[in-house]
């Protein structure tokens, strides 16, 4: 059976190696210390289902490379690690598509058991449509559709709506939403979901998709007019 591809972008040469050295068993691994080197790899690499990503890189900061690998990887599993501890630089990273935001110092044992929870669930999820009606959430793409229009999510997204499109009705209560994003490894807020559900919302507009809210105590899924016409 073909390895799985694991890239470290990690500028701790010692770190680095030692991962490498831990799991190349199991990995088909690629390395780089530098945020360039990994922009190379990513330009040449045709499989790549796990990361590690240092925050702080020499040549510049590794939550810039999330974007490029949601784009162009993204069944990709990443797993952050850093030396900063503060909340606003982990959240900024999991919004920003980490699967796991991890502080240094960490073991060897502790990085392989994240991964391995990452791909167990990379597993249940690929290629798996959740439907409601006329709409389909594609977990593995992270697109969802709406007849013949299609709009790509964000990872907390795509966990936000699969609680809608999973639930009676596409309702899903604030307690609810709440546990979306402990799961996530964020810190939950009903600031942090209200922003969240706002930016959800407008993309779903714009296939003809509305979010409701209901009374305080929740949001529901709706077809908007020109939509359901």
């Amino acid at each position: 059976m073909e390895k799985l591809s694991l890239l470290i972008v990690e500028d701790n040469v010692v770190l680095n190696n030692a991962i490498r050295s831990y799991l190349r068993k199991y990995f088909t691994i690629h390395q780089t210390p530098t945020f360039n080197g990994a922009l190379s790899l990513l330009d040449k690499l045709t499989q790549l289902d796990v990361v590690i990503l240092d925050r702080f890189l020499p040549d510049g900061d590794g939550l810039e490379l999330l974007p490029i690998l949601n784009r162009y990887y993204p069944q990709t599993r990443i797993c952050v690690l850093s030396n900063g501890q503060c909340l606003t630089d982990k959240l900024r990273g999991l919004d920003s598509g980490a699967d796991v935001y991890l502080p240094k110092p960490i073991s060897l044992p502790e990085i392989k058991s994240q991964i391995i929870a990452l791909l167990r669930r990379t597993r249940l999820l690929d290629h798996q449509l959740i439907k409601q009606g006329n709409i389909a959430l594609n977990l593995h793409t992270r697109k969802i559709s709406n007849n013949d229009e299609t709009v790509t999510l964000t990872k907390r997204q795509t966990e936000i709506m699969t609680y809608f499109l999973q639930n009676p009705f596409g309702f899903v209560s604030k307690d609810q939403l709440f546990d979306v994003f402990w799961r996530l490894n964020s810190e939950p807020s009903d600031s942090a979901i209200h922003v969240n559900i706002q930016r959800l919302r407008k993309k779903l507009m714009l296939i003809g998709i509305n979010l409701i809210s209901k009374y305080g105590s929740g949001y529901q899924l709706a077809l908007a007019e020109s939509s359901s016409a």
